[in-house]
């Protein structure tokens, strides 16, 4: 019988049909192409990652960026939804900028001839490293304050700022005032456009642009944003035109005639009992027009202490973050009371699952974590019957792990499947492991099976063969004391949430009282981060924000704002090499410009106005709707707008930047889709991907197009990732799909060397490639922070590695083919290393290519595997080559079989 090769083309085709797609690879995941040198692609399985940090952050990370100091220390900064932290010898430090909102009364002094400006703001406790946004205009002594100032203490209830102009320039004032300030009045008239604005002192005039950073309401029209003064009535008027006509006639001032201020906390330490510095970041204040909550309050339910610690059971339903500055009031004894800083915190909220009474402890079954400490207050609602419910005091507590195994189970896509010998009980909650399981995967339903055999619906899409699964879970119970014996029915839920803090007090809570604490969920709630290094020094920029420092050497505790710089940007990065930052969609005024690029002085980032002694300056992309992103390139700063992509070249004064248009129809899809390696830079655009080569930017020919484009989610464009690996080559964009929920969850990648492509299920919500940390890191949608290139396997879990074939044909005409023998032929191993790789081989047969196949297999193949025999035949042939194995590296060379000719069709 003859014999015959298989060599596959490098990459995946996606594009083609199958009966098309003949010696190519259709579908994968998790695997990558080795150039050769005669010029093809060898399939291996991708290297393994591990975690970077063992414990998980708090939110989604969304961006990462590594930097050494000038000690040789190592940090990586990790921007997450919730939080500003780095990482340094495997310990997490949290330096989330501290911001508080407040809305106090006007009251603002000044002297004849001296720009320095005093507010009054009771119990603010400002110090000298503090600076404050005013976002009401105030007028006072001649002067209009606006904007963000440095602050410079003077009491606990006042501080001072300097009043500049547009060009920084001393403003003094023109007259002494004390305790006084005026702020816009906003007038309406019913059927007209225009709203007049009364503000003592103005100084507007004829077609200058005023700016209001708190949304108003006045007679149906909504003032937000800028205004070109149309008309100048006198010097305490003038006219704005609304953007639709008024309903009523109306009169109201800005934030009900309070001011605004944005306080952020500088390098020095928060003053006792102040307690700001953990405001809701983008639910309110600059930027956003929508009116915060300065304060949150929640009931203490409960509260004990044992002359060191005090444990504060309250009503809020999430953990109130360690760290947090509090106050507590009313409580009996008093001696709890005070203002303190949570040293521990806990969350344990969980389902009813039943309830036990003897007639005189209660003992309850409930789904939360963790075992709830005995003398901790917890409440119980919706138990049926309602008997149960109430307020009660734990008098004893358990939690330990139910373990539910089965010998043989698969998933497919979200469905488990459950079979074979199945030991205890299979629920909704259990995490489950196995072989090729995906680290993290949940049971979230019930299928068909009720705890048994039969189908459950998990939280990640996968495919894995039969192999044994183990489900586990918490089963926890407190007890209190009740002589309530009714028998449980259904329902219920139990919820305990503490805060311990440092206190003398002891005894228990008589009378209930209150914790003050800032807007919470979401400490500093961000969509997104950028990230890079000024020297030594962490710059960071929250979507719509300020641009903080972090300074290692100094000691810093929270990153600081750079009070200089826009208080609003959409991102920013460090050109190179003159150094300056550049900040993109940034603006003037406080009102955010889409289109407008700032930068700062050359080595100097408290220098953002620009003068002829500076290098500072400004310029507004004309084309477009916005800017979506911005890298350093490797020869310049580069632009992308929704439109086209324009080069910034620096020259030096007294233009600074060249800006050019490189491009047009190659926009950017999103603010994390571009990034370079090896002196090109590739983007993924609305339908196709880009790069920048010497001739412009050129397209790369996608055959896996249908795979991101048809299935992306573009209502979560942001999301999307680039992921540049130098080591192999490979460019990663991991993109969220219509049905994962919203969150990245596949990926496709590009070969730079084989310009081929490959595609798979891995999400990853930020990255940096090889940095001063070693290999790439990547932060996966389970809040892990991974290193990758590390290892073999998916974290010490099995990595499902696979790919399948297009359809063979292995004869022309109406020929039927017979194939016996199939001779494996792979490394099973690293170079040195054990060679024991186990690949499963299995061949989908059908004589029509819109036909179901016929499985042949899986055949089992191992270094000492001589050959396989499928005994197929047929006339188009599939081939699928997976691996579930832990601890064992392939890849595949040249495969042979033997066949004849077998017969027509």
């Amino acid at each position: 019988m003859p014999h015959a090769s298989l060599k596959l083309i490098p990459g995946v085709d996606q594009n083609k049909t199958l009966a098309l797609n003949e010696a190519a690879i259709s579908e994968s995941n998790l695997v990558r192409f080795i150039p050769d040198r005669s010029g093809l692609g060898l399939v291996q399985k991708l290297g393994g990652w591990t975690k970077f940090y063992p414990n998980q952050i708090d939110s989604i990370v969304r961006a990462l960026h590594a930097w050494q100091t000038l000690n040789d220390q190592d940090y990586l900064g990790v921007g997450a939804e919730d939080s500003l932290n780095v990482i340094v010898n495997n310990s997490l430090r949290n330096i989330t900028p501290e911001i508080l909102v407040v809305n106090p009364a006007v009251s603002v002094s000044t002297v004849s001839g001296s720009p320095v400006v005093t507010i009054t703001d009771p119990n603010s406790n400002i110090d000298n490293f503090d600076a404050v946004l005013i976002s009401t205009q105030i007028t006072v002594g001649g002067l209009r304050i606006q904007g963000l100032y440095q602050c410079t203490a003077i009491s606990a209830n006042t501080y001072s700022i300097i009043a500049t102009d547009v060009l920084g320039d001393l403003q003094n004032a023109t007259s002494t005032v004390t305790n006084g300030g005026s702020i816009p009045i906003f007038a309406s008239t019913t059927g007209s456009s225009f709203v007049n604005v009364q503000l003592t002192a103005h100084q507007y005039a004829l077609y200058d642009t005023a700016t209001f950073l708190v949304s108003t309401d006045v007679g149906g029209i909504t003032i937000y944003g800028n205004y070109t003064v149309v008309d100048v009535v006198d010097a305490n008027n003038f006219t704005i035109s609304g953007s639709v006509t008024a309903s009523s006639t109306q009169t109201v001032t800005i934030n009900s005639g309070l001011a605004r201020y944005t306080y952020f906390n500088g390098i020095g330490p928060v003053a006792a009992g102040t307690g700001y510095g953990v405001a809701g970041y983008g639910v309110g204040g600059y930027g956003t027009g929508i009116t915060p909550s300065a304060f949150r309050v929640c009931a203490t339910i409960g509260t004990k202490g044992d002359g060191v610690t005090a444990t504060i059971s309250h009503s809020t339903n999430t953990a109130i973050p360690i760290g947090t500055s509090v106050t507590v009031a009313g409580i009996t004894p008093s001696s709890y009371n005070g203002t303190y800083t949570v040293l521990d915190s806990t969350s344990n909220t969980g389902s009813v699952t039943g309830v036990v009474g003897n007639g005189t402890t209660v003992t309850v079954s409930h789904t939360g974590t963790d075992a709830i400490e005995v003398g901790t207050v917890f409440t119980l609602s919706a138990v049926n019957p309602g008997a149960y419910n109430g307020t009660h005091t734990v008098v004893a507590s358990s939690s330990k792990t139910e373990v539910a195994v089965s010998t043989s189970g698969s998933i497919s896509g979200t469905t488990l499947t459950i079979a074979g010998t199945i030991t205890g009980t299979f629920a909704v909650g259990q995490v489950i492991s196995g072989t090729g399981v995906a680290s993290g995967t949940v049971i979230t339903a019930l299928g068909t099976a009720t705890g048994g055999a039969g189908t459950y619906i998990v939280s990640i899409s996968q495919t894995v063969v039969s192999t044994q699964i183990t489900g586990t879970s918490t089963q926890a119970t407190v007890s209190y004391s009740s002589a309530t014996a009714s028998a449980y029915v259904s329902g219920g839920l139990i919820a305990s949430n503490t805060i311990d803090v440092a206190s003398a007090a002891t005894g228990a809570q008589t009378v209930a009282g209150t914790i003050t604490l800032f807007d919470l969920p979401g400490i500093f709630d961000v969509s997104d981060w950028t990230l890079d290094n000024w020297g030594e020094n962490f710059l960071a920029c929250p979507v719509g924000g300020g641009i903080y420092q972090w300074i290692s050497s100094a000691g810093d505790p929270v990153a600081t704002i750079i009070p200089q710089a826009p208080p609003v940007n959409d991102g920013m990065f460090v050109a190179m090499p003159q150094r300056q930052i550049i900040a993109w969609g940034s603006t003037f005024t406080g009102i955010q410009d889409s289109l407008l690029i700032r930068w700062c002085d050359v080595q100097n980032y408290n220098v953002w106005i620009a003068s002829p002694t500076n290098l500072a300056g400004s310029y507004r992309i004309p084309k477009g709707s916005r800017i979506v992103g911005c890298i350093q390139g490797p020869q310049q700063g580069l632009i992308w707008t929704d439109l086209a992509i324009w080069a910034m070249q620096y020259v030096g004064y007294p233009d600074v930047y060249a800006f050019n248009e490189i491009g047009t129809g190659c926009g950017l899809i999103s603010r994390k889709a571009a990034s370079s390696m090896n002196g090109v830079v590739y983007w993924m655009s609305q339908s196709q991907f880009f790069r920048l080569a010497g001739s412009g930017p050129e397209p790369i020919a996608c055959p896996i197009w249908d795979v991101v484009f048809q299935d992306l989610d573009t209502s979560n464009l942001d999301k999307i990732r680039i992921a540049p690996n130098s080591r192999f080559g490979e460019i990663t964009w991991y993109y969220p799909t219509n049905s994962n929920g919203g969150e990245v969850s596949h990926y496709v990648k590009y070969n730079i060397y084989l310009d081929s492509w490959d595609f798979g299920a891995l999400g990853r919500t930020a990255w940096i490639n090889q940095s001063v940390l070693g290999a790439p890191i990547g932060a996966g949608d389970n809040r892990f922070i991974y290193q990758h290139e590390t290892s073999t396997d998916a974290d010490g879990q099995a990595m499902n590695s696979y790919f399948q074939t297009g359809y063979f044909q292995l004869q022309d005409g109406d020929l039927l083919t017979f194939i016996d023998q199939w001779w494996p032929d792979a490394k099973w191993g690293y170079y040195g290393g054990t060679q024991n790789a186990n690949l499963l081989l299995t061949f989908y047969v059908t004589q029509y290519a819109g036909d179901t196949p016929i499985a042949y297999g899986p055949f089992n193949l191992t270094q000492a595997t001589q050959y396989v025999t499928p005994r197929l035949r047929g006339r188009l042939v599939s081939m699928k080559i997976e691996s579930n194995d832990v601890g064992t590296f392939w890849r595949l060379g040249n495969m042979r079989y033997r066949w004849q000719p077998d017969g027509k069709f």
